[in-house]
């Protein structure tokens, strides 16, 4: 089920610990946190990332607050044995990085353990800077999270976790379904509910249900709202669940 929807708005309208696992990778401010400044160099232009119809160009304090605000909303609606799996990355520009711990430590949430993801490529070819062909995945919670480890893969039972990004979606920045699927295995059972935020391509909704959970999600582009259906109606049996 996908709503077309604004996530705090659709956040906000949840009943309390009625969540098992959420997953998400919001937008990275990456316009924003360059202070609006246009980049149109071989070694930046790579790295952009244009949405539909979000632009991604918050002042970087703006930025924060939001974020704050959703995950504070996340950690409101998970269940006591809940978990949150937030995918971010490090940031660099003017000599500075902005570290997503930055406002992950001024939520309500309780931070579990960080997740390095290994993409093994990165299209910011600054030589300026180390190549980044990392990003992160917090793991947060409200109390004590259920966790199923033996049903991960031996491969993923570290705390990094080499995957390629996801190829063949129009999506600008898809999950790759190895890194949802080792997070649902991680936190859930068959039948717990697991919800994404930021929903883009469905690629949550997808695997999750694909897993024999109940999976939900929102999104505010019409277009991939349109892209996730079309996703999802390769299931045929999920066909009935899906509704804008």
């Amino acid at each position: 089920m996908i709503y077309q929807l604004d996530c705090l708005e659709h956040l906000r309208s949840l009943p309390a610990d009625s969540i098992d696992t959420i997953i998400f990778s919001p937008p990275y401010n990456k316009k924003g946190v360059r202070d609006g400044v246009k980049t149109c160099t071989n070694i930046w232009s790579g790295s952009n990332i244009d949405y539909d119809q979000y632009n991604d160009n918050l002042p970087e304090p703006e930025y924060q607050a939001w974020q704050i605000e959703i995950v504070d909303q996340c950690h409101r609606v998970i269940r006591p044995t809940g978990s949150i799996f937030y995918q971010h990355k490090i940031r660099n520009w003017a000599r500075r990085g902005y570290h997503p711990m930055t406002w992950l430590s001024r939520t309500q949430a309780q931070f579990y353990q960080e997740i390095v993801w290994h993409r093994k490529s990165t299209m910011a070819m600054d030589e300026r800077y180390l190549f980044n062909t990392t990003e992160r995945i917090y793991w947060l919670c409200k109390d004590k999270p259920q966790v199923y480890k033996q049903q991960v893969d031996t491969a993923y039972r570290s705390d990094v976790w080499a995957i390629p990004p996801a190829k063949n979606n129009a999506h600008p920045a898809p999950f790759p379904e190895q890194l949802v699927e080792n997070c649902v295995l991680l936190t859930t059972q068959p039948g717990d509910l697991v919800f994404d935020p930021f929903a883009g391509s469905g690629t949550t909704v997808a695997v999750a249900q694909r897993l024999g959970r109940t999976a939900t999600g929102c999104e505010i582009d019409p277009k991939y709202v349109a892209m996730a259906q079309q996703r999802l109606s390769k299931y045929a049996t999920f066909n009935s669940l899906f509704e804008i």
